[in-house]
């Protein structure tokens, strides 16, 4: 049973890069977005017009910019005062720089008159968006996710014989991987990308990173800076890794996308050959939350309607699935009332960006969003973020490091115990301590505030 909404008023326009239907810009809600324009969106516009017109009495046009593209564009639209109103702030790479400089507005007196959006949306995301004790956008409604996520891909033959399941940990895949060799001698089993390898160690270590080298153990209320590498879980698993090499388990020239039987990345494999098989911790972190959320210009002549338009975006099942879906009959059929089949000429906008997915219809044969019933573990830092300015070059110097020997390590080709106290001696030398002791006082000042 769907929960009751109350709709605001709200007259909304979508376009791509074509002219806008109504074109009173001053009354327009403009929203800057990451992706490509959907087919027939001018199809979608006039028939949310209908929908919204006695609603806000503002219309909103959604503009559209490439992934590719987008911070770059968008962080110069901004900084060069062009007109906006809301933004999908989530790749916008120097967003967090931007906010500090105070392009966008705080919403915090605005939420008392939008208290379903409040409500609506769990405290623990709006922590994930305050900084300096303001609340610098709208966070989306999703699965509790993690900043680290892995994804287990394997060719489609072995899923009758081997088990991917619970794949959790290096531990948990080794007595597999040997299975597999058994039945594959002559072939290379394992490859996976470096930011799939590194994801893993990290989540499977329960940390969270936050700057380079450095993170915090969820389950440390203090919070106190670890070196990653330095990690004692960390250092085990490294140790299992340069096993898996030694004994032609991994490929050795892994990170190059081998076609290996079992791969393991940050993303499902584009290749029908492989099954997948995704795998993240449940974690409210900063990052996490900040994989999905909208702010307000500082600029926009007309705030309080914006979040307005946010909270209708974010509590209105049937506005909510017209900007997902498109029209019914048209784009999509509807087979209950919360199950659809999408048609041919199917709308696709990019879904998370947009807002709250718990209102989404499940869609047949496509994967579902879908909150699940799951407690998150809850970062001791969430809504903390590191003001690296006086350590700058020191975290450029360390980065080159970790460019230069840590792929050595993810990859199995060195033993830990010879590279791993030279890279820890290396780091040091380029001011890591300075790194990481600016980084536990922010901390503390954090949790004591």
């Amino acid at each position: 049973m769907r929960k009751k909404v109350f709709p605001l008023t709200i007259i909304l326009l979508l376009t791509g890069c074509s002219e806008p239907i109504i074109k009173e810009e001053t009354q327009t809600i403009i929203w800057l977005t990451e992706g490509i324009t959907p087919p027939e969106n001018e199809l979608v516009i006039n028939e949310i017009s209908k929908y919204t017109i006695e609603k806000l009495g503002y219309p909103v046009e959604i503009n559209y910019f490439a992934p590719n593209e987008y911070s770059e564009v968008v962080t110069k639209m901004i900084e060069d005062g062009k007109r906006y109103d809301i933004a999908f702030a989530s790749p916008i790479k120097d967003a967090i720089s931007l906010a500090n400089q105070g392009y966008f507005a705080d919403l915090s007196p605005y939420l008392s008159y939008s208290s379903l959006l409040k409500e609506t949306i769990p405290s623990n995301l709006w922590k994930g968006v305050m900084m300096n004790n303001t609340i610098i956008g709208v966070p989306t409604i999703k699965n509790a996710g993690s900043t680290e996520q892995w994804v287990w891909s394997y060719k489609e033959e072995l899923a009758e014989k081997f088990s991917f399941d619970n794949l959790k940990s290096l531990e948990d895949v080794d007595h597999l991987l040997y299975e597999l060799k058994t039945e594959y001698p002559d072939q290379y089993i394992l490859d996976f990308t470096y930011e799939g390898m590194y994801s893993m160690l990290v989540e499977s270590a329960n940390l969270e990173r936050v700057t380079i080298n450095s993170g915090i153990n969820y389950a440390d209320k203090t919070a106190k800076v670890e070196n990653i590498w330095q990690n004692e879980n960390i250092k085990s698993n490294l140790e299992l890794i340069n096993k898996w090499y030694n004994d032609k388990i991994i490929n050795p020239n892994v990170f190059a996308n081998n076609n290996s039987l079992v791969v393991l990345s940050q993303s499902i494999l584009d290749d029908s050959s492989y099954l997948n098989k995704i795998y993240s911790n449940s974690v409210h972190s900063t990052n996490s939350v900040q994989s999905s959320y909208n702010v307000v210009s500082t600029s926009s002549p007309h705030i309080q309607k914006c979040v307005e338009f946010l909270e209708l975006v974010n509590t209105d099942i049937y506005l909510r699935n017209l900007l997902a879906y498109g029209i019914e009959g048209i784009h999509y059929q509807k087979l209950d009332e919360d199950t659809i089949i999408k048609l041919n000429n199917y709308y696709e906008p990019q879904i998370l960006a947009q807002g709250n997915i718990s209102d989404l219809y499940f869609v047949v044969n496509q994967p579902t969003y879908i909150i699940k019933e799951e407690t998150p573990t809850i970062s001791p830092i969430i809504g903390f973020r590191f003001d690296n300015e006086l350590v700058k070059n020191e975290i450029l110097a360390c980065q080159t490091i970790e460019k230069e020997l840590a792929p050595l390590l993810l990859s199995g080709k060195q033993n830990p115990h010879d590279l791993l106290p030279q890279l820890s001696e290396m780091l040091y030398s380029e001011g890591y301590l300075n790194i990481k002791n600016a980084l536990q006082s922010q901390i503390d000042e954090f949790l004591n505030t």
